[in-house]
């Protein structure tokens, strides 16, 4: 997302919603000797829009009646839905913008076309309202040509090549387990068909009758688990720039890094490792930096990232240094690496 984009567009909305607020205040005033000074808002001219009083002192006309739904009413609900729109649209909607733009023209007529509709301009002027239904406008549709102009963060990071992709390492996986079975159970087989073959059943001599003592239960071995290959494993040194997968998708994958260069991790296919069907990893889960001599990782997930088996995850949306020898889990232990 173009955060940048959206903050603009979020405070032009802002800007051009306070013309609701503004609609209460007066635009018009009559100096009325020696009675002092009569204020008179937007809403009074709406609400008497089809009567011969005041603000108008004079007769009704069609025209005044489309000057006011035009110029009063009208920029009063683009304001309203331009406001709305900013705010809860995404951050590459243009909308909102040209509706602000709209809206800045209408209260420019509507300021210079306003003292044609005074009865008597010698008594009347303009107040307070009309200067901030232009200030509001124009702050608003700056802030809306900023946001037009403003362009989509672009990553300029290069393509890694060399990491494998999820289905490839499904498939190895499953290829692998399927492969040390078959070793596994081929001797087993074999040498119980070579014994039924010449294992010939002895006569055994009579003997009375006696309780057989139980044997003693033998308990199954379990199988070590495999150590990690030399390749592997880790040896403390200078940091080399590799990111190596631990367990997950991406075990047994070492990716390097190039000076200066991010990885962004996650579940959405913008990202250079994607972790499809994985629950605890966000959508935009993290990124990680090498700059040639120290990892720096920026987490910005909602179940977050863990360093060395802590049970306290990285804080969210601060680039933070990593030491070299680092294992980090994406949202939880099913994915981990080892930065190295």
């Amino acid at each position: 997302m173009n955060r940048k984009a959206k903050n603009l567009r979020i405070a032009g909305s802002v800007c051009i919603l306070l013309n609701i607020i503004i609609f209460f205040l007066p635009m018009a005033k009559c100096d009325n000797h020696p009675y002092g000074i009569d204020h008179y808002p937007q809403w009074k001219y709406v609400s008497q829009a089809l009567k011969a009083e005041a603000p108008y002192a004079g007769e009704w006309t069609t025209g005044r009646l489309i000057w006011i739904l035009a110029f009063i009413v009208l920029p009063l609900l683009v304001s309203l839905i331009a406001g709305i729109w900013g705010i809860v649209g995404n951050d590459r909607q243009k909308v909102s913008s040209v509706l602000i733009f709209a809206v800045l023209g209408l209260y420019a007529a509507l300021f210079l076309s306003m003292t044609h509709y005074f009865p008597k301009e010698e008594e009347y002027s303009r107040d307070i309202a009309g200067y901030l239904n232009l200030a509001c406008s124009l702050i608003a549709s700056l802030i809306a040509l900023f946001a037009l102009l403003t362009k989509e963060e672009q990553f300029e990071d290069p393509v890694i090549t060399d990491i494998p992709q999820v289905r490839e390492l499904k498939q190895e996986q499953v290829q692998s387990r399927y492969n040390i079975i078959q070793q596994e159970e081929t001797p087993v087989e074999a040498d119980a068909s070579a014994e039924s073959e010449s294992f010939v059943e002895p006569e055994m001599p009579a003997v009375a009758d006696t309780p057989a003592e139980p044997e003693a239960p033998v308990e199954p071995e379990i199988p070590a688990e495999p150590a990690e290959p030399e390749s592997r494993q880790y040896v403390p040194g200078p940091p080399k720039g590799v990111m190596v997968g631990l367990t997950g998708l991406y075990q047994g994958a070492e990716i390097p890094f190039q000076k200066g260069e991010s990885i962004r991790l996650g579940r959405m296919p913008n990202n250079d490792l994607v972790f499809e069907d994985q629950d605890m990893v966000s959508r935009n889960h993290c990124y990680i930096r090498w700059d040639g001599e120290k990892f720096w990782i920026k987490d910005s997930s909602s179940n977050g990232t863990f360093i060395d088996g802590s049970e306290d995850c990285l804080p969210q949306n601060i680039e933070i240094e990593i030491a070299a020898g680092s294992v980090i889990a994406i949202g939880d232990e099913r994915n981990t690496f080892r930065l190295e």
